[in-house]
């Protein structure tokens, strides 16, 4: 949980970080509409990471019941 956290605050910061430099340079017009489309996409990836990776790990544990580790 605290790893979904760091990466979390991570990507907020790195955002933040961006829009400072885009509104410094004058850009921050033409960046808002890029700033929006690509916060939605990481968002939706940020909001959905630990669903597929509760998947996999689920899927993961299937796998070792079916073909245990060490066995050939």
């Amino acid at each position: 949980m605290s790893a979904y956290i760091a990466i979390g605050w991570t990507w907020i910061w790195m955002g933040y970080t961006t829009a400072q430099i885009h509104h410094h340079t004058g850009s921050l017009d033409h960046y808002r509409y890029s700033v929006l489309r690509w916060g939605a996409v990481w968002l939706f990836i940020f909001l959905f990471w630990p669903l597929a990776l509760a998947l996999y790990e689920d899927r993961l544990a299937q796998w070792c019941k079916w073909r245990p580790y060490g066995k050939k």
